[in-house]
């Protein structure tokens, strides 16, 4: 009788991690379920997934020097730091912006 309860298990864990295969609902790692929070960067049509939340800008970067917008994960272990510049690039402006210098 043990052996068809881990096997119902088994199952009930798989169709479990079939409702989560996509970015909307989550995804799961190992037996971790990730889930991802749509971020829209701030005076920007740019739009991302990201497996975090917005923290306190004075905790994560308590120097004057943080970027304009952080997300971080709640563990700390992924960060994403963004500055929106005030400059509009003409088509292959980039490779200017990106050169390096000194």
């Amino acid at each position: 009788m043990n052996h068809y309860d881990k096997q119902i298990l088994e199952a009930r864990q798989e169709e479990k991690r079939r409702g989560h295969r996509i970015l909307e609902t989550g995804i799961y790692v190992d037996d971790e379920l990730i889930t991802f929070e749509k971020i829209t960067l701030p005076d920007t049509k740019i739009q991302m997934f990201l497996p975090m939340q917005e923290t306190v800008r004075n905790v994560k970067y308590p120097s004057c020097n943080a970027p304009d917008f952080i997300v971080t994960s709640l563990d700390s272990t992924v960060n994403f730091g963004f500055n929106v510049l005030p400059v509009q690039l003409e088509e292959g402006g980039t490779a200017s912006l990106t050169a390096r210098r000194g």
